[in-house]
């Protein structure tokens, strides 16, 4: 049996992008579970770090415009890549200080 659970969810730069657009950092743990004579025990487990776009489309659909691995990165890092990337979703006070 395998199990997924979102265990961190939140979003990031929530005023510096242009409306209808959000970037959340998520946390998922992923689980694998077996059936043997002691009962059910965990064979696998771990835990997925990511950093996703998504765009607002109508009242309440979320379109996901992509995703990048957070293992590894600072914000400082997120943001350099989301200011080369998409520098169209930042407010433009923002886009004129990270220059």
């Amino acid at each position: 049996m395998k199990r997924s659970e979102t265990i961190v969810l939140k979003e990031l730069l929530r005023c510096e992008l242009i409306e209808n657009y959000h970037v959340t950092y998520q946390e998922i743990e992923h689980q694998e579970f077996v059936l043997n004579a002691d009962g059910i025990v965990r064979e696998n487990f771990s835990v997925e770090k990511t950093v996703t776009i998504y765009r607002v489309e109508g009242y309440s659909t979320l379109q996901k415009i992509n995703s990048y691995p957070a293992e590894n990165l600072t914000m400082v890092d997120l943001l350099n890549i989301l200011l080369r990337e998409y520098p169209e979703l930042f407010k433009k006070a923002m886009t004129k200080k990270a220059v």
